[in-house]
């Protein structure tokens, strides 16, 4: 009766399995202040260095006033020519830090 040698394992381990891909719960895009669009966005203020999501104060601009010159062309004249300067999809949105409440940047719609 002959005895088979004993198979001994290799003298180096194997590596430990890759780690698993990570999950990225999703983030609203950091947005330089060059170009902040009309909404409230995150961005990193560029007087405190704070990453905030930035204030929007909406303020008559060109664009106010062409649709209400526009409107009173048409006729609307008894104070349905001063509805743009109630609506913010017509002003110009401007943007502020609220820490340290440094103005950031102005969206202007025309």
């Amino acid at each position: 009766c002959t005895l088979s040698p004993a198979i001994e394992e290799p003298s180096h381990p194997q590596p430990p399995p890759p780690p698993p891909p990570p999950t990225h719960a999703y983030q609203q895009p950091i947005i330089s202040s060059g170009n902040l669009g009309a909404e409230p966005c995150l961005t990193t203020c560029t007087n405190c260095r704070e990453r905030v999501t930035t204030n929007v104060i909406y303020k008559p601009g060109a664009l106010t006033w062409v649709v209400c010159l526009t409107l009173i062309l048409f006729g609307f004249v008894f104070g349905c020519c001063l509805i743009p300067f109630c609506m913010d999809i017509c002003q110009d949105a401007h943007h502020s830090c609220p820490k340290c409440h440094t103005s950031l940047h102005v969206h202007k719609r025309l």
